[in-house]
């Protein structure tokens, strides 16, 4: 997207969201539930966010490191 920084809040406050942080040129969203594409683009259009690009990927070792630092900060 656009602006990464407030596409990153935003998805924080998507309702499917798990967790979601920068990860080089990315944004990593990671969801318990299955995620539609179609809602989450709306959800993100209606906040104004543009240029939106996205594909789905199977979480690999840094995904699960990020998720467990994060259990550490509760």
């Amino acid at each position: 997207a656009k602006d990464m920084y407030e596409l990153v809040k935003l998805l924080r406050t998507y309702p499917a969201c798990h967790s979601a942080y920068l990860f080089g040129e990315w944004i990593h969203l990671a969801s318990s539930q299955k995620i539609n594409k179609d809602d989450l683009i709306s959800f993100l259009e209606k906040h104004k966010m543009e240029q939106i690009e996205m594909t789905s990927l199977k979480a690999e070792i840094e995904d699960s490191f990020m998720d467990l630092m994060s259990d550490r900060e509760k």
